[in-house]
């Protein structure tokens, strides 16, 4: 199969980004109702659960008495019901998003296949490196953080002017540190999932693959991701005000706007308890839109980033990928 994948402008990985979208859009959006609908009934009844309690808990806290040993067991019960429900929602935003990189990275390369080949990979080695590149990239992040946040604290808690100027520039630093590494390891889930690599290869693939390339790979990822995020925001901003509308509503009824006297407690309590659910299924509804483009965006420029390290010249060997097909293919 005859390479013809060649280095692109933006306008080009535009134009690519949405045509790789519109082929893979059916299938993407069947492996991630698949991979996200139960996670997120998981995490809408955490989210939802936790807003009920607080809004139980701080509305009849003299009742109880104050913190006695219940409320606390029923505090720790509810923080740890919330934190197992983002971490379902968690494993299923990567499953759902290793899946997407499977099926768009491959259309992309000209070897179109099913939501259903898409599905079977992803539930392969491929996850497991995936959760182990995740949680390296994870530490990474801390460890990078951890020792100047130290140093910070420490430094501002003199009350030292040159002190505290000197620790916001290690703290500065920092953060440009996550920045730079971020970037350079954008592209490890593409390599993982199509190049099938190991945990360690893919973090130097990535690694390698933007060497001479950063700040155009910085810009056109900022851009992209800003692209997406607005998109994403025209369709999630007026839904939230939707569904979120009677809780508003009923809040603003309450008000006495004549004499600025706030709202009872207890009934602002019972709207804030109903929160909860809606927010939950606002984030559900965010991420699935998000994740039909943002892994795209990683898959078009890591396919661009081999090409300008002239990965597919002429004399590549058949099994390189092919130019990809311009037809939308749905299924």
């Amino acid at each position: 199969m005859q390479s013809g994948i060649k280095s692109m402008s933006l306008g080009d990985i535009l134009e690519s980004l949405f045509k790789l979208a519109g082929k893979t859009v059916l299938r993407n959006l069947i492996v991630i109702v698949i991979l996200i609908l139960p996670a997120s009934l998981i995490f809408i009844y955490g989210i939802d659960t936790f807003f009920n309690s607080i809004a139980n808990l701080v509305e009849h806290k003299d009742e109880y008495g104050g913190m006695t040993g219940e409320t606390i067991t029923s505090l720790i019960s509810m923080i740890v019901l919330y934190g197992f429900s983002i971490f379902i929602f968690t494993i299923g935003t990567v499953l759902a998003t290793l899946a997407v990189t499977i099926i768009s990275a491959n259309q992309f390369a000209g070897n179109q296949i099913s939501w259903q080949e898409g599905f079977r990979q992803t539930f392969s080695m491929k996850f497991w490196r995936m959760l182990g590149v995740s949680i390296i990239e994870s530490f990474a992040v801390v460890g990078v953080f951890v020792i100047p946040i130290i140093i910070f604290i420490s430094l501002v808690s003199t009350e030292n002017s040159f002190a505290i100027f000197f620790a916001v520039i290690i703290l500065l630093a920092a953060i440009a540190a996550v920045i730079y590494i971020a970037i350079r390891w954008s592209f490890v889930f593409p390599a993982l999932a199509y190049e099938d690599t190991g945990v360690i290869d893919s973090l130097k693939r990535s690694w390698n693959l933007v060497t001479g390339y950063w700040w155009r790979t910085f810009g056109i990822l900022i851009l992209l991701h800003i692209i997406v995020s607005f998109a994403v925001s025209i369709i999630t901003t007026p839904l939230s005000f939707v569904v979120m509308w009677d809780i508003f509503a009923e809040l603003f009824s309450k008000m006495d706007f004549n004499t600025y006297e706030e709202p009872n407690p207890k009934e602002v309590f019972t709207l804030f308890s109903s929160m909860g659910l809606r927010i939950g299924i606002i984030s559900a509804i965010s991420s699935i839109l998000s994740l039909l483009i943002t892994p795209l965006i990683s898959v078009v420029m890591y396919f661009d980033l081999r090409a300008k390290n002239n990965e597919f010249a002429d004399d590549q060997t058949p099994e390189e990928p092919s130019e990809p097909d311009n037809s939308i293919d749905l299924f």
